[in-house]
């Protein structure tokens, strides 16, 4: 019984078919099967020093046994190498499918002239906005300082995209919401020199708040410290 083709075993064709699509697990996997090919060589020369004579019982088992190791091998590892390739296949397709669905923080910033325009941006949808100022109603806690309010008519889990709705003009209310705040009547003037501040809530993703004042005529906007922002 003759020696084993370990090259064909370790390297079969239909493997030498797939590396040619995936030429940097083919280098892998060229590594792999040269390194097991050694250690099997030299237990094939150890088991045949055993022999008496080529063609003896010791010989012909050497060459069965040699086959059936490099063939059990090969299998594991084709199956291996296979794995690799779907791997590769798949995910490369789950990111493109569920990318677009990913959540995307809301930004929210405002234009210089006053009336303020609310520019927004993110995959939520818009569940309120809400703006504060100076006293404006005599009650306790926050109500006493929301000049003005508006939130979905149908509830808010049912509000529309806030990329759709953009800009948003202080005091004019888009389709599909209704005013809380002022109760009755139109948003109050914004005041030269008082602090404002413009909290944006949505659904699906994590809302936005900005501060500003009202300097010269137009919208100054400042961090939550009362810091000016730069534009």
């Amino acid at each position: 019984m003759g020696d084993i083709d370990f090259d064909n075993y370790f390297y079969p064709e239909s493997c030498r078919i797939r590396s040619r699509y995936f030429p940097d697990l083919s280098d892998l996997w060229l590594g792999c099967t040269w390194m097991v090919n050694g250690y099997l060589r030299r237990w094939s020369g150890m088991v045949s020093a055993l022999s008496v004579e080529e063609g003896s019982i010791t010989s012909a088992w050497r060459g069965l046994a040699g086959k059936l190791v490099a063939r059990r091998v090969d299998q594991a590892a084709c199956t291996a190498f296979q794995t690799m390739n779907l791997t590769k296949l798949i995910l490369p397709l789950a990111l493109v499918i569920f990318f677009p669905t990913c959540e995307r923080d809301t930004r929210l910033t405002l234009s210089d002239r006053n009336p303020p325009r609310f520019k927004m941006s993110g995959s939520g949808k818009l569940a309120m906005l809400r703006m504060h100022g100076p006293r404006v109603r005599d009650v306790q806690g926050e109500e006493a300082f929301i000049i003005w309010e508006i939130v979905p008519k149908e509830g808010r889990f049912n509000g529309t995209r806030i990329e759709d709705l953009s800009p948003i003009t202080y005091g004019e209310v888009p389709p599909g919401y209704v005013q809380i705040y002022p109760e009755k009547g139109n948003a109050p003037a914004l005041v030269e020199g008082e602090s404002y501040d413009a909290f944006v809530d949505t659904v699906n993703a994590n809302g936005a708040t900005a501060y500003f004042t009202i300097r010269g005529g137009k919208v100054v906007e400042k961090d939550f410290r009362g810091v000016e922002i730069s534009r």
